[in-house]
């Protein structure tokens, strides 16, 4: 049995990340016939994980480290594993990679592989359970009669294909978490390293600045199986730059049929490019801008200015489309102009994106990086102990930087995050701070960040309910942001509430949502149906629709985006709801005989058809503009245009085409008399409120006013032939 320790840090909240390290080596190894356990753990669980491992006595155990607090937890891990057992201990991952003559020092620390582990692995297990003759083993480091070894470097496995992840080596449920609008996401892997030279990246000596990908073959079947066996709706990839190749990155996101998180350069961005992203459901992007000074992007060989990142930034902002932007400070011969800079560019971003997130921290000169030795002669001393870059993690406030006051750095860095969540309140204030530059007396901050941790873990009672608090308030500023996106705010929905009084929907009922808009029928039913399916030809707003819809915590709605005169569903629905969409197609009768298609026998159909509404509609504009003298912006921009009315048919006109099409009628009612109150220059929130609403809907329930509405809605039942 060999055991292999992922060990995460409990404050980062990293335990629900797969664990690709060990997950990978692991998988060679199952692959090669040895049986082998993972367990993926944090600080806090290292006593406990350690007396398993004593009671398990494996051959060996290895451990997957990173560069930073890993480093010193990594450390502890194996010294008290020493002190109780004599079983071996390997290091593996990227900073014994990077540091393998000093990692094999430790007393605690038995053997290292250093770069990509999967066929080192291999012929390392095979040797120690054999004769021990470790000196032909490229990428391993080794302790023999007291001398230690470090032999040649492994080169680069060419073929990822060959080295596949084996999940059952997990229970992935444990890795599967919420991100943003998603409720099942989980982290994924498609490629390895990046050909790009930035000056301070890793990738450069344990890549080799080289890309290699797993094929689109072997990606689809990876995401395929986890869709099929975890349901999962999001997936974000790990990989250091998922657009090396955008033809493949394209191809797969357009094949996995999933909205993911990636990782991109700001100068690979384009008004195509992000177009192409949106309709793809990207929900989130990592950039790294870096810096705000030119001479600092010149300095870590960025290959691109301010400028050409600013017109990034506004690119993605004019599709909105969320992006995390990381910036990095601290770095040898940076000036406080240099730092100034940075920050104020950061603001900058803010105010041109505000849906951007940010993380910020100070530079860590990664051992083998082309910047490393002009870190050396600028002052950065290196860690006598392994353990001791415990203390140099770029996101901790207790980093000594030769270069920079980290605690600022921290400080700056927490403000930036506060702004990113939804609580007005406490964005005005951090607002101002970062504005005016004051980071002095970060009481606030703390505060913040203690509240934050007791909400996120929900620890105690306290926590709870603060976390009760914080979604309430969240989710009701997403309630506020999402209704702006639907038209005539509120109003629609409000006006939407006829429809489940006047056809009832049931648990049982699947749903065919023709024209679904911003998914309004989906929320005023509170997804109280098997499924509903929303069909539009409108991606923004398919967009807005699944965001509506995944806030309301309805996950029983789906969209499809295409032409709703030819729709791609071979399902049959027990119901189906076209509200203002008869009028507006080229073909009427080719949408209803796609409505009879995909309706079950003696299925119904709620469908709305003009009767006053030019007539209404232009009526209350004159006499808002006219008679009132009141003139709204909004009315002239967001009108309803008369011109979208394909027919002028009349409502017996539009009975009879049903008839032809095999439908009959049972009852219809007006839907509303009134059009946006803003066509008289009244404030929106005017039309959401009740007291109108309650006597429109009044007047337009009497049998006497059924013709007299904008539009009649109508229930039809499919005749049986």
């Amino acid at each position: 049995m060999i055991v292999l320790v992922h060990i995460n840090y409990s404050q980062d909240h990293s335990e629900k990340i797969l664990p690709l390290g060990i997950l990978s080596v692991g998988s060679a190894l199952k692959k090669g016939g040895y049986e082998v356990k993972l367990m993926n753990i944090n600080e806090k669980q290292i006593d406990e994980t350690i007396k398993k491992i004593t009671e398990i006595n494996p051959d060996y155990t290895g451990i997957s480290v990173m560069t930073g607090i890993q480093t010193q937890h990594s450390a502890e891990f194996s010294k008290k594993l020493k002190k109780i057992s004599d079983v071996k201990i390997l290091w593996g991952g990227i900073h014994p990679s990077l540091l393998p003559e000093q990692t094999i020092k430790e007393n605690y620390v038995d053997y290292v592989i250093e770069g990509e582990g999967e066929v080192t692995i291999l012929e390392f297990t095979e040797k120690f359970l054999g004769d021990k003759n470790f000196n032909d083993i490229l990428g391993l480091a080794y302790k023999k009669d007291g001398k230690i070894f470090v032999n040649f470097s492994r080169p680069l496995i060419e073929n990822l294909d060959k080295w596949r992840l084996d999940f059952s080596l997990l229970d992935l449920e444990q890795f599967v978490f919420p991100l943003g609008n998603y409720k099942r996401v989980i982290a994924y892997k498609s490629s390895r390293g990046c050909p790009f030279g930035c000056a301070f990246c890793y990738n450069y000596v344990f890549n080799k600045s080289r890309w290699r990908a797993w094929s689109e073959n072997v990606v689809l079947s990876d995401i395929n199986y986890l869709k099929n066996k975890y349901k999962i709706d999001g997936i974000k990839f790990y990989d250091d730059n998922f657009f090396v190749d955008r033809k493949r990155a394209l191809s797969l996101l357009k094949t996995i049929g999933l909205p993911a998180h990636v990782e991109i350069r700001i100068d690979f961005i384009d008004d195509e490019l992000v177009e192409e992203l949106k309709k793809l459901e990207i929900f989130d992007m990592l950039i790294g801008l870096e810096s705000g000074s030119d001479r600092m992007l010149q300095l870590i060989d960025k290959r691109f200015n301010v400028n050409r990142l600013i017109e990034g930034v506004k690119i993605i902002a004019k599709h909105d489309l969320h992006a995390t932007y990381s910036f990095i400070v601290g770095l040898p011969t940076e000036s406080e102009g240099d730092f100034n800079a940075t920050i104020s560019l950061m603001y900058r971003v803010y105010k041109i994106h505000p849906r951007a997130g940010f993380t910020l921290g100070a530079y860590l000169p990664y051992p083998g990086s082309k910047l490393y030795d002009f870190s050396l002669s600028h002052g950065f001393k290196i860690p006598e102990k392994t353990e001791d870059w415990g203390h140099i993690d770029r996101f901790r406030k207790d980093f000594n930087s030769p270069w920079v006051n980290v605690k600022k750095v921290w400080v700056i860095r927490e403000c930036f995050k506060i702004l990113s969540w939804d609580l007005k309140f406490l964005k005005k204030w951090f607002e101002f701070r970062i504005g005016h530059n004051f980071y002095s007396f970060p009481l606030d901050v703390y505060l913040v960040e203690f509240l934050a941790g007791l909400t996120l873990e929900e620890r105690g009672v306290s926590g709870r309910i603060l976390r009760r608090i914080y979604n309430f308030l969240r989710f009701r500023n997403i309630d506020k942001k999402m209704t702006v996106e639907i038209n005539f705010n509120r109003g629609k929905l409000l006006s939407g509430i006829i429809y489940p009084e006047f056809f009832p929907i049931s648990k049982d009922d699947s749903v065919l949502n023709i024209g679904c808009g911003d998914g309004v029928q989906a929320v005023v039913y509170g997804g109280s149906f098997k499924k509903m399916v929303g069909i539009d030809i409108n991606q923004d707003r398919l967009e807005t629709a699944k965001r509506l819809t995944a806030t309301r915590g309805i996950n029983n709605f789906e969209t499809i985006y295409a032409n709703v005169e030819d729709i791609p569903l071979k399902d049959e629905f027990d119901k189906v709801i076209a509200i203002d969409i008869i009028e507006h197609v080229i073909n009427p009768e080719k949408v209803l005989g796609e409505i009879r298609r995909l309706l079950k026998d003696n299925g119904r159909l709620l469908i709305t058809f003009p009767v006053l509404h030019d007539k209404w509609e232009s009526f209350f504009r004159f006499l808002g503009r006219k008679i009132l003298k009141r003139r709204s912006k909004t009315a002239r921009k967001e009108g309803w245009d008369p011109d979208a009315h394909q027919y002028d048919f009349k409502l017996k006109d539009w009975f009879g085409k049903m008839k032809k099409k095999g439908f009959h009628l049972l009852e219809y009612r007006a839907t509303t008399m009134f059009p946006p109150l803003h066509y008289l220059g009244i404030p929106r929130f005017w039309f959401s409120n009740k007291i109108v609403h309650a006597i429109d809907n009044y007047f337009c329930k009497l049998p006497i006013f059924k013709n007299c509405g904008q539009s009649a809605v109508c229930i039809f039942e499919k005749d049986i032939q």
